[in-house]
C-alpha cells in the first residue's frame, strides 16, 4: 500500500513532530508511506530523510497571511497542481493530509489527480484551527466534501469537529499521539538543592498561554519560593514574553531556550511540568512530560482530562492564578465536569438540561409575583424554555451557562420573596455561590439585594441582608476561598478579559481603538489586563473620552453579538451560535427596551429590582467588558422577562416608526460592521 502525507513543512510542530515519528515506523510494517511538504524545509527534513523515508516538495513559499488567501491564489493554484501530478505519478492508494493549508491544497491536488482514498485530519479546536474570514470556511467545507475520512488526534477534537463543521465525511476516526516510553529516562522531581525547576514546551504562540505561566512565576517568587522557569520553543509572542517577564521583575529567573529538536533533557532536569495552553487537541510535549514521569499544573480548560488519559501520571487541574483571584469555584467545577464528560458525556448534557429546565418556571413563579401578571409571566417563562434550543446548547462549552441561569432564576426568586427570612437566606446563597462561580454577578447580587430591600422599604430586611452579606463575604476570604466582593485585586483570570483593553499599548483606551474594535470584532477579541490597580480604577484613568467610547462601543457589541448572523448560521460556532440566530434577536430588542420602560414606570418595587438586575449585568458586560459579546448570555434570565412586558399590547401609537428606526438602525449597524466600514 502506497500511502503520500501531505503537510506544510517539517518545522518543529506537534503535527510535524508525530508525522516524522510515525512514518517510519509505518514503513516497518510494510506500507510504502512517503510525505510531501507544500514548502520543503524544517528542522525534521533531515532527521526524517535519514529514516529512509522520502520527502517531497513543491513550488509553494510560505508567506504571513496578512492579506488573507485571496492574495496568494496564484501560488496556491501553481501548488494544487504540483501536487496533483505528484499524486498522479506516484499512484498513491491514499493520501492523508495534515493542517488546515496542507487540507485544503493537499485534498484539491488528490481529488483531481483521480486519488480513490482521500484522509483529512483534525488535530485542534476548530477555533483555533482557522482564522474567522468567511471563505475559510467556505474553502473548509469544500475540503470536507472532498475528502473520503476525516481522523482527528482526540476524541474530544472528533465531537468539536461534528458540532462546529458540516459536510464531515462520513468515515471518521480517532487515532491518539503516542511516544516511545522506552526512548525517556524518568525525571526525578525536587531532587538537590536550588530553586523550583518549571518547564514549559511549546510554541510561543497566543494559543499556548506562556503569559500565564509567567504571571505564576511572578506570583512564587513574590510569595518566597525561589524558581526558574525554562520556556523551550520559539514564535511570534517572544518578543512579548520577554517584556513581560522584565516588567514583572522575573527576567533573570526565566530562560528561553529557543526551539528544540529534542527536548527531552529538559524534562529530565525539570521538576514541574506547566501547561497554560488556551486550547490542545492532543499535545506532544504533555504526553513527553508524561512519559518522563514529570508532574505536571495544566491550566485551565481541562481538555485533556476529557481525552482519558491511560498513561499513568497525575494532572493537576488547578486555577490559573494561585491567590487573591476571582472564579475559583468555576474552575473547580469545569475541570470535574470536563474530567466527567471524558467517561460519560450523557451525564453533563442532562444535568445542563435540568439546569435550564429549572430557569423558566422559575422566572414564571418570580414575574408572576410581581404586578406583570400572569400574562406576561406566561410569556416570559415560553421565551426562556425556548432560548437554549441553539446550535449552541450542543457543546459541553455551555457549563458556566446553565449553572449561572439556574443561580441568577433562584436569585429572582429571592427578590420577590416576601417572608424577611427566606429573603436572606436565599439571597445570600446564591450571592455566595455566584461570587465563586461568575464573580461579577455575585457582586451585582451584592448590591442589589440591599437595594431591593430599600425599594421595598423593609429597613429591618436592609439591615439583616447587609450583615449576612458582609459576614459571607468575610467568611470566604478567612478561609482562603475567594477575596471579598469589595477586594481590589485586579482580575488575572483565565484569558477572558475582565476588561477588554485595545491590543496596542500606544493607545490603550483610545476612542479611535474603541471604534475600531465594534467594526471588527470577532470571536476571539479578548485581551487581559495587566498592572497593579483594581478593575475600575484601571478603567477611570482612561479618561471621560475613552470611558465614554467604552460604555457606548460596548453597548452596541453586547447587544447586537457578532456580526452578520448570515454567517452565524451558514457556520455557527461557539462564539456565534449562541442567540437562535441574531434575525430573531434583533427583532426582540425594540421590545425589550420598551418592557424595561414599562417597568421603570410601574414603581412596583419587585419590578424594579428585575430591572435593575437586568439593567445591570447588560452595562455592567457592556462597559467592563466592552466587546466581549460571549459573557451575554448571563443577562438573559431577567431580560426575557421585560421583553415579554414589552410585546404586550397596547403599543404606543407611535410604535410602528419606533420599531422601524430601531430595526433599522440595527441591520445597519451589523452590514457595517460586516463589511468592514470605518
Amino acid at each position: 500500500m502506497r500511502v503520500l502525507n501531505i503537510i506544510g513543512s517539517l518545522g518543529v510542530g506537534g503535527a510535524e513532530r508525530y508525522l516524522s515519528r510515525v512514518t517510519p515506523r509505518l514503513r516497518e510494517h510494510g506500507v510504502e508511506v512517503e510525505i510531501c511538504c507544500l514548502e520543503k524545509t524544517g528542522a525534521l527534513l533531515a532527521e526524517t530523510e535519514a529514516a529512509g523515508v522520502t520527502v517531497h516538495g513543491t513550488r509553494f513559499i510560505f508567506r504571513r497571511r496578512s492579506s488573507g488567501l485571496p492574495r496568494l491564489a496564484p501560488a496556491l493554484l501553481r501548488t494544487v497542481g504540483d501536487i496533483r501530478r505528484l499524486v498522479r505519478g506516484g499512484r498513491y492508494d491514499a493520501v492523508h493530509t495534515y493542517l488546515f493549508l496542507a487540507d485544503l491544497l493537499g485534498t484539491a491536488g488528490a481529488q483531481l489527480a483521480g486519488c480513490k482514498r482521500i484522509i483529512t485530519s483534525r488535530r485542534a479546536l476548530h477555533a483555533w484551527r482557522h482564522g474567522p474570514a468567511p471563505y475559510e470556511h467556505w474553502l473548509e467545507l469544500g475540503t470536507n466534501l472532498v475528502a473520503d475520512e476525516l481522523i482527528a488526534n482526540s476524541h474530544t477534537v472528533l465531537e468539536d469537529a461534528e458540532r462546529h463543521e458540516r459536510f464531515l465525511p462520513r468515515a471518521r476516526g480517532v487515532v491518539y499521539n503516542g511516544v516511545e516510553t522506552d526512548h525517556y529516562r524518568p525525571a526525578s522531581p525536587g531532587r538537590g538543592k536550588g530553586p523550583l525547576r518549571l518547564l514549559n514546551i511549546g510554541a510561543l504562540a497566543p494559543r499556548k498561554g506562556q503569559e500565564y505561566g509567567l504571571s505564576a512565576l511572578a506570583e512564587l517568587c513574590a510569595a518566597g519560593v525561589e524558581a526558574r522557569l525554562v520556556l523551550v520553543g520559539d514564535g511570534p509572542d517572544r518578543p512579548a514574553l520577554e517584556a513581560q517577564a522584565a516588567r514583572l521583575g522575573v527576567g533573570n529567573q526565566v530562560e528561553f531556550a529557543g526551539e528544540q529538536l529534542d527536548p527531552r533533557p529538559f524534562l529530565e532536569a525539570a521538576d514541574l511540568f506547566v501547561f497554560p495552553s488556551r486550547q490542545e487537541g492532543f499535545s506532544n510535549a504533555l504526553i513527553e512530560a508524561m512519559a518522563s514521569g514529570l508532574p505536571v499544573v495544566y491550566d485551565h480548560w481541562a481538555w485533556l482530562v476529557a481525552q482519558g488519559f491511560r498513561l499513568g501520571a497525575w494532572i493537576n487541574i488547578t486555577p490559573s492564578y494561585l491567590a487573591g483571584t476571582y472564579d475559583v469555584g468555576f474552575e473547580y467545577w469545569v475541570g470535574f465536569w470536563y474530567a466527567l464528560a471524558g467517561h460519560h458525556p450523557e451525564v453533563p448534557r442532562v444535568v445542563d438540561a435540568l439546569l435550564a429546565s429549572a430557569v423558566p418556571p422559575a422566572a414564571y413563579l418570580a414575574g408572576r409575583a410581581t404586578s406583570l401578571g400572569e400574562q406576561v409571566a406566561r410569556r416570559a417563562a415560553w421565551l426562556m424554555a425556548l432560548w437554549p434550543l441553539t446550535i449552541y446548547w450542543s457543546g459541553y462549552d455551555l457549563i458556566k451557562d446553565p449553572v449561572t441561569w439556574f443561580l441568577i432564576a433562584l436569585g429572582m426568586l429571592a427578590l420577590v420573596q416576601k417572608d424577611r427570612v427566606r429573603f436572606v437566606l436565599l439571597g445570600v446563597l446564591v450571592t455566595v455561590v455566584l461570587v465563586l462561580v461568575r464573580s461579577y454577578v455575585g457582586a451585582g447580587f451584592f448590591i442589589l439585594l440591599p437595594l431591593s430591600a430599600a425599594l421595598r422599604r423593609d429597613w429591618k430586611g436592609l439591615v439583616a441582608v447587609g450583615a449576612a452579606l458582609v459576614a459571607s463575604q468575610l467568611l470566604l476570604g478567612a478561609f482562603a476561598i475567594h477575596p471579598p466582593v469589595w477586594s481590589s485585586a485586579p482580575y488575572t483570570g483565565n484569558g477572558q478579559a475582565l476588561i477588554l483593553q485595545p491590543g496596542s499599548k500606544s493607545s490603550q483606551g483610545s476612542v479611535d481603538e474603541l471604534i475600531r474594535r465594534f467594526f471588527h470584532v470577532s470571536g476571539q477579541s479578548t485581551a487581559k489586563v495587566e498592572g497593579g490597580g483594581s478593575d475600575v480604577s484601571s478603567i477611570l484613568r482612561e479618561g471621560p473620552g475613552p470611558i465614554a467610547a467604552r460604555f457606548v462601543v460596548g453597548t452596541a457589541v453586547t447587544v447586537l453579538g457578532p456580526r452578520l448572523s448570515i454567517h452565524d448560521i451558514v457556520h455557527p460556532t461557539i462564539d456565534s451560535g449562541m442567540y437562535p440566530g441574531l434575525l430573531v434577536w434583533l427583532p426582540l430588542i425594540p421590545f425589550t427596551f420598551l418592557g424595561l420602560w414599562r417597568g421603570i414606570r410601574s414603581r412596583d418595587p419587585y419590578v424594579l429590582s428585575f430591572v435593575f438586575l437586568a439593567a445591570g449585568l447588560w452595562l455592567g458586560l457592556s462597559f467592563f467588558y466592552a466587546g466581549v459579546f460571549r459573557q451575554r448570555e448571563m443577562a438573559f434570565p431577567p431580560t426575557l422577562l421585560f421583553t415579554a412586558l414589552g410585546l404586550s399590547r397596547p403599543w404606543p401609537k407611535s410604535w410602528p416608526w419606533i420599531y422601524g428606526i430601531a430595526i433599522a438602525l440595527g441591520l445597519g449597524l451589523l452590514v457595517l460592521r460586516e463589511v468592514g466600514a470605518f
